[in-house]
């Protein structure tokens, strides 16, 4: 029934009419089309994009995080390394107490005598997470023997300082002795060691003028 009427209406209808009504269906079609089809689809592409970009940024982000932890490792291996060889140099595993048989050792090789050995009590350095050791030492023989003797001690595996020292003569009798030497010597020792160093006392050592040995 709308068959005829339609045909009629196009018969009698101009074409710039025929046009119109032609584009406006087809724009009403695409309207419609995009509302039910395109344009749900259209958003799903857009969220899909942007969770895309969102999972993108999270890589990298993690890559960044990834190559900075990386880096940090590197540089707390770094420091570590290097705290450990300074640890050695200083001998900060090592107690005063300890490193004194290779004083004596090194006392007998060059023909020195050691007769005090006094430790003081350990003090900690401010800001640093050690202590810092003073001990007196008293030794006698000839110049070339005490000249020597000071050489060795920086051959020991623990770094002491000579922060003072005084020089005396002997009673002309003891020629094979003719000088005595007080000194103070200074190091570092790690925290740990406190609880095992009799250096937390000020007692001193007396030690035999024939060999260096503890009485």
């Amino acid at each position: 029934m709308l068959a005829q009427p339609l045909r009629d209406w196009f018969e009698v209808t101009s074409s710039s009419k025929k046009l119109v009504v032609f584009f406006v269906m087809l724009g009403s079609v695409t309207v419609l089309m995009y509302g039910t089809v395109l344009g749900p689809r259209l958003n799903q592409v857009s969220a899909l994009e942007h969770e895309i970009q969102l999972v993108d940024q999270g890589l990298n982000t993690q890559e960044s995080y990834g190559q900075q932890h990386q880096q940090l490792r590197n540089e707390v291996l770094a420091l570590r390394n290097r705290y450990q060889g300074l640890s050695e140099a200083l001998g900060l595993q090592l107690a005063d107490t300890e490193v004194l048989s290779g004083i004596s050792n090194a006392a007998n090789q060059v023909g020195v005598s050691l007769t005090l050995w006094k430790p003081e009590p350990a003090a900690p350095v401010p800001g640093q997470d050690i202590y810092g050791t003073a001990s007196r030492l008293e030794i006698e023989g000839n110049y070339q023997s005490l000249a020597r003797f000071l050489d060795e001690l920086e051959r020991l595996p623990k770094a002491l300082a000579v922060k003072a020292f005084s020089i005396s003569a002997l009673p002309r009798d003891q020629a094979y002795k003719t000088i005595q030497v007080s000194l103070n010597l200074f190091g570092y020792e790690s925290p740990g060691l406190l609880g095992l160093a009799p250096s937390q006392t000020a007692s001193a050592v007396s030690l035999s003028q024939d060999d260096g040995h503890l009485n």
